[in-house]
């Protein structure tokens, strides 16, 4: 099966074939009583696997520096049980197998204070700059057992090149976190599982650098761990309560742990050359979505059942100024919350709602309509009438209770639902279906989906789920289900969600509508203001959304508004709680893109490409015959010069500033041409080189 290969192209050398340095060696893994050693051409890994698979040493060929500084911190394997860390092992069984440039160590462990559980662990070493391992754990009792968290790896006392104070870090939260500042991270449980699935401590001074990667192709709730200090760097991954049932086997997500020469680029194109080998859409990616860089939030109603619904004015969106094809108007709060989704009980019929939508086609623009799958109101039609469905389909939390939610906004209760439940999951496509049917919309957003806390985890054994539940296996089976249905009535609907779930998670929809606040660790140590996964994945449509009231208190919203410019994404917003100033900006702002949509679209865009001023960050975005940069100034005053090497004399026939609308010269220098530019505090500047 071709693969649908997308993924960000970052150009890179990694310590591979083409840096050879002990050429001919081949992987050579030993075993003395002291630990059990693993060397290629490019490294030297030891570990005494009675001490949690302690890593005494992983030297670096290339430069002989052994990047665990700290003795005794780094373990590929530890576990909690009755709140005890548990990193004493007895060796049950040891095999070395393989040959040629595949060489295997297979180990069995059996904690020295719990051995109701074996650990089945393998290291596998090749001929490249990595070393892969995988992770089992088998129950040997007749009864389920309960592990409070496991530890594989958790990598310590490292430190790569010769200063500490050069090393640097990549971290996936938010849109990725890129420094050198003391730090100490790790995934919330509201979003445990990372959008890509890599962390890397580099050092550009030195040009060399160490990643961590999970290799999971499902949805697997794992916390990624890195923290800086001034003696060291820590990383590691670690796995929430785990019940293993009785005479069972749990498996964790493969991981790779290898070195690198230079920076940050080159683990995530590490990543991408993996991710490429099994992303694949579920469907054909829809260009008229992608080709989206507005979406405007209607203001409807909320429904609350068989109820009169609240009062309040549908406002018709004819009078919107400047509609056109690059925009998708979003009719975000119809039925909020309600499980029998798509009864448009508005002020007017169902005729006069799908009138409105004819009046924003009129102008070539599309329209969404609204599902919200994992909760019901409580006092809706359906909570009240379909006892079995609810039933049957409401998630359980540990407490063995019926899961609910309170909405301070609509000061209504909501039921959480069950995904993994058959009869919910068909109940949602068909009323997928039906909307669709009734309104002729092009596109369903899906409400809370991508979104997979550990408080949305069902832990009722009787649905036939693990316990807990995989939220977002749940969830992507539902999108299946849904395309189907909806497909069936119109073929092309565009499904969008509104989180972006994880690398796996996003090929099951066609975008993202993720709410932009700014998080703390975020804006203080992501100062690029760059969202990598919009470069990682750019065969989905990306689009911001923002509550401008709360932007409000944390400065000018402009400024939150330019990263979406910066990275070529789309945005979702209200003109009731826009002010005028924000308005306009976003109005030019997407006329731009949408006149180069075809760099705006491109599937090979490049985050962060060098720059020739500190604190001015570039995105590249190719296009047919051209070439668009986007820069943005992270600093609090003006930059003014040099900004950007664009190449030799003579490759560019033009030089455009795009906001300004006017031709530019570029700076000539030893026959090479830069951009020089005056860029504001917090501003973006947009440039597009003609060939």
């Amino acid at each position: 099966m071709k693969r649908y290969v997308i993924l960000m192209a970052i150009g890179v050398t990694l310590l591979s074939s083409s840096t050879r340095l002990f050429a001919g060696m081949l992987p050579v893994i030993s075993n003395t009583q002291q630990s059990i050693v693993l060397e290629n051409e490019y490294f030297k890994l030891a570990v005494s696997p009675g001490d949690g698979m302690r890593v005494d040493q992983f030297i670096t060929k290339h430069d002989s520096r052994n990047v665990i500084a700290v003795p005794g911190k780094s373990r590929l394997l530890a576990i909690r049980h009755n709140g005890k860390l548990i990193n004493k092992f007895k060796i049950d069984k040891l095999n070395i197998s393989g040959k040629g440039k595949e060489k295997f160590l297979n180990i069995t462990l059996i904690p020295e204070v719990l051995d109701a559980v074996s650990l089945d662990m393998r290291l596998i070493i090749d001929d490249k700059a990595c070393i892969n391992a995988t992770l089992a754990i088998n129950n040997r009792l007749d009864k389920n057992i309960e592990l409070e968290e496991i530890f594989f790896p958790l990598l310590g006392g490292v430190k790569v090149g010769n200063n500490i104070n050069d090393n640097s870090y990549f971290y996936p939260r938010g849109g990725g976190i890129i420094n050198n500042a003391p730090a100490k991270l790790i995934s919330t449980r509201r979003f445990p599982i990372p959008f890509v699935q890599i962390m890397d401590i580099y050092n550009p001074v030195d040009n060399v650098g160490m990643y961590l990667m999970t290799k999971d192709t499902r949805h697997t709730y794992k916390y990624y761990t890195l923290e800086k200090s001034s003696r060291d760097m820590s990383m590691g991954v670690s796995y929430a309560k785990q019940i293993i049932g009785s005479n069972s086997r749990i498996e964790f997500a493969p991981v790779a742990i290898g070195l690198h020469k230079g920076g940050w680029q080159k683990a995530l194109d590490e990543y991408r050359s993996w991710a490429s080998t099994w992303y694949k859409p579920i469907s054909p990616r829809l260009s008229k979505f992608k080709e989206i860089f507005e979406v405007i939030r209607t203001e409807g109603y909320v429904y609350n059942g068989l109820e009169p619904l609240s009062p309040g004015i549908f406002k018709t969106i004819e009078e919107k100024y400047g509609l056109n094809k690059h925009t998708l108007v979003d009719s975000d709060s119809h039925a909020w919350g309600a499980g029998n989704v798509g009864d448009y009980r508005t002020a007017e019929s169902i005729d006069v709602f799908k009138r409105k939508i004819n009046s924003v086609r009129d102008k070539d623009a599309l329209w969404g309509v609204y599902m919200s799958p994992p909760i019901v109101t409580m006092n809706s039609q359906l909570f009240k009438s379909n006892k079995a469905l609810v039933d049957d389909g409401q998630a359980w939390g540990a407490n063995g209770k019926p899961m609910q939610i309170y909405d301070s906004g609509s000061k209504l209760n909501y039921a959480l639902m069950c995904l993994h439940n058959d009869a919910y999951q068909d109940y949602l496509a068909k009323c997928a279906a039906r909307i669709i049917s009734e309104s002729d919309a092009d596109g369903i957003y899906l409400d809370l989906l991508g979104y997979a806390p550990e408080h949305y985890r069902c832990w009722n054994a009787s649905h036939g789920h693990t316990v807990p539940s995989n939220v977002l296996d749940d969830q992507c089976a539902l999108i299946s289900k849904i395309r189907k249905a909806v497909n069936k009535v119109k073929p092309g609907v565009f499904l969008y969600s509104e989180y972006k779930g994880s690398d796996n998670f996003s090929q099951y929809v066609d975008g993202i509508v993720t709410f932009y606040n700014p998080l703390e660790d975020e804006e203080k140590l992501s100062p690029s203001n760059i969202d990598l996964n919009r470069f990682l994945f750019p065969d989905i449509k990306h689009i911001a959304m923002f509550n401008l009231n709360e932007i409000k208190g944390k400065g000018d919203p402009l400024k939150y508004i330019k990263r979406v410019f910066f990275n070529g994404e789309g945005v979702w917003y209200s003109r009731r709680i826009a002010d005028e100033r924000v308005i306009a900006y976003i109005n030019k702002m997407t006329s731009i893109m949408s006149k180069n949509v075809d760099a705006f679209t491109s599937l090979s865009p490049v985050p962060l490409v060098k720059t020739e001023a500190a604190g001015i960050y570039a995105n590249k975005f190719p296009g047919q015959n051209k070439t668009v940069y986007t820069l943005y100034n992270s600093r609090n005053s003006i930059i003014s010069g040099k900004v950007l090497n664009i190449g030799s004399v003579g490759k560019h026939k033009r030089v455009v500033d795009l906001w300004n609308n006017v031709e530019i010269a570029p700076l000539t220098v030893n026959g090479q041409c830069y951009l020089e530019l005056d860029i504001a505090p917090y501003d973006v500047r947009c440039i597009a080189l003609y060939d």
